[in-house]
């Protein structure tokens, strides 16, 4: 059986102190993505155009996703339909058996004289 190869562990340089990128960038919210890159390179900061337009997109959607909608039938729709007594086949059957019923109920009353 050959022997496991071991990835070697990656190497992290010291941190750095004071703001990141990110922070900078959001620093100047009404500047050009070209005037952030200028004013990052006077500080010494590599920015490129790509990351300003990445860090302001990503600021304009932090928490305020939009709820999505379930799929499905709406909300209620289900509902009204037991509220009313079901479709309209079933309220016409239960109907006429009522009807049957109130007719055989007649006839019996007036067989015993009431």
């Amino acid at each position: 059986m050959p022997a496991k190869k071991i990835a070697p562990k990656k190497k992290t340089g010291p941190k750095k102190e004071g703001p990141s990128l990110s922070d900078f960038i959001r620093t100047m919210p009404d500047a050009k993505a070209a005037e952030v890159v200028e004013a990052g390179k006077a500080k010494g900061l590599d920015i490129s155009t790509g990351l300003v337009y990445a860090v302001r997109s990503a600021g304009k959607n932090k928490g305020e996703a939009k709820p999505k909608g379930k799929p499905g039938r709406p909300k209620g729709s289900a509902s009204k339909k037991a509220a009313t007594g079901g479709s309209d086949i079933q309220t016409l059957a239960v109907r006429m058996i009522i009807e049957a019923v109130e007719a055989k109920l007649q006839e019996l009353k007036d067989s015993v004289g009431l």
